[in-house]
């Protein structure tokens, strides 16, 4: 019983992502003096919208990864890194 325990917690410690709409605040927030910002970086709705495609395209392991390594970032070039690392290990 108590290993059942400890694999329902690592379960759900691997699976828990931050919700788009916080990445996507800092996103926004970050590029918001940019003249060369990403175009799914002009609405919220947008951006909420590409990161649950970046979800079903990594999984929700990719998904988090980036999602963490995004709301730790504070430049355009750490949120750019970001993704480039995660594009990298889908590949």
């Amino acid at each position: 019983m108590r290993s059942i325990f400890f694999i329902v917690l690592a379960l759900s410690f691997v699976s828990c992502a931050p919700k788009p709409d916080a990445a996507c605040d800092q996103l926004i927030q970050i590029y918001s003096d940019s003249s060369t910002k990403p175009a799914h970086l002009n609405t919220s709705d947008l951006c909420i919208k590409v990161l649950n495609g970046y979800k079903q395209r990594w999984g929700v392991n990719g998904y988090r990864r980036y999602t963490d390594c995004v709301l730790q970032a504070s430049t355009q070039y750490q949120a750019q890194t970001c993704l480039v690392k995660e594009k990298k290990r889908s590949e």
